[in-house]
């Protein structure tokens, strides 16, 4: 079973499970007075049940978006950052313009992965109160460039150490798109990647 599959496992099925499972726990809740403590007994167990769901999502996300594929990458970034926002607690804009349709399948998991990675990266380490994304279409490429206003780095002291595993994988999944990757940051003037992508072989919508 790949990690399409599984995904799709998760979030069609498991996800489908939960949500059934929600909604018999509020039927019952509607018989009872929100005073007893069987309905409060009810409320945690839904309360579980929901954070059990966002979970699976956020794991079917990280092992391959089904929206990516059926939706394309526009609407799957979207999608995965409003739920960023949520789960995390931090302001994300979004700023799409002249996005293909239809998007060559390693090109938009190449940038929907490195989206994945700068948020968890924001997450981690960059304390940000906000962070803005834009993806821009234009003469048959694409440009990804996300930016926070955290504590910033040392560029050359990051990529040096452990953290920076993380920044040169991202370089590496690019370079095999035919794509740059550019990152600039300073210490206390926040972080920005911008990555570019030729699309010559994708078909634009009419």
């Amino acid at each position: 079973m790949n990690g399409v599959r599984i995904s799709r496992e998760l979030h069609d099925d498991m996800n489908q499970r939960l949500a059934v499972l929600a909604l018999t726990i509020q039927s019952v809740q509607k018989e009872l007075g929100q005073s007893t403590p069987t309905y409060q007994a009810l409320q945690k167990l839904y309360d579980a049940v929901s954070l059990l769901s966002d979970d699976v999502r956020r794991l079917a996300y990280q092992l391959h978006p089904s929206i990516l594929d059926d939706l394309g990458l526009e609407v799957a970034l979207q999608a995965f950052i409003s739920d960023f926002s949520k789960w995390e607690g931090i302001p994300v804009s979004f700023v799409a313009t002249d996005v293909p349709f239809s998007v060559a399948q390693e090109i938009a998991s190449c940038l929907y992965r490195v989206t994945q990675e700068c948020l968890r990266n924001v997450t981690k380490h960059a304390q940000a109160t906000q962070v803005d994304v834009k993806l821009i279409g234009k003469d048959d490429a694409l440009t990804l460039s996300i930016s926070d206003n955290g504590k910033g780095f040392t560029v050359e002291t990051m990529l040096g150490g452990k953290h920076g595993l993380g920044l040169i994988s991202m370089q590496e999944r690019v370079r095999a798109v035919q794509g740059t990757y550019n990152l600039r940051s300073a210490p206390g003037q926040g972080t920005e990647i911008i990555v570019w992508v030729p699309t010559m072989e994708v078909k634009r919508e009419k």
